[in-house]
């Protein structure tokens, strides 16, 4: 199996002051009626400066979280979607993806604490989230 996906952080700002952020509990995204059950873990995320760094190991890959779901998130200086280009790839049987990804988005650890983590299948439909504490 060959299939690469996409990562991205959406939603309405959370809470403030964590450092570290790490997103668990995937749950299958709202209208999703595929196959593909996503499950691991997204972090941690640390950020220096306004550029977000996470590793992810995630199975599964090719509802609580989705009413706080909302556009890409970048702010600030950052004027185009830097998310376009963040993608796992799994060449597994079992379909899972581990890497490493950072990010500019122009916002800082506490501007990210408490957004969706959004996990997209290959077509780029919405396949599971969850919250980045």
């Amino acid at each position: 199996m060959n299939s690469a996906g996409m990562m991205s952080m959406k939603g309405k700002k959370g809470k403030k002051g964590k450092q570290t952020l790490t997103a668990t509990g995937f749950v299958k995204y709202s209208g999703y009626q595929g196959f593909l059950e996503v499950s691991g873990t997204v972090g941690p995320m640390t950020t220096i400066g306004t550029t977000q760094s996470f590793g992810y190991q995630l199975a599964g890959v090719d509802n609580a979280c989705t009413s706080n779901a909302g556009a890409h998130y970048f702010t600030g200086s950052v004027t185009t979607d830097p998310w376009t280009s963040i993608a796992y790839n799994t060449n597994t049987i079992d379909g899972t993806s581990t890497g490493t990804e950072s990010v500019d988005t122009g916002g800082s650890s506490a501007d990210v604490s408490g957004r969706t983590m959004i996990i997209h299948n290959w077509l780029g439909g919405r396949i599971a989230c969850a919250i980045l504490e």
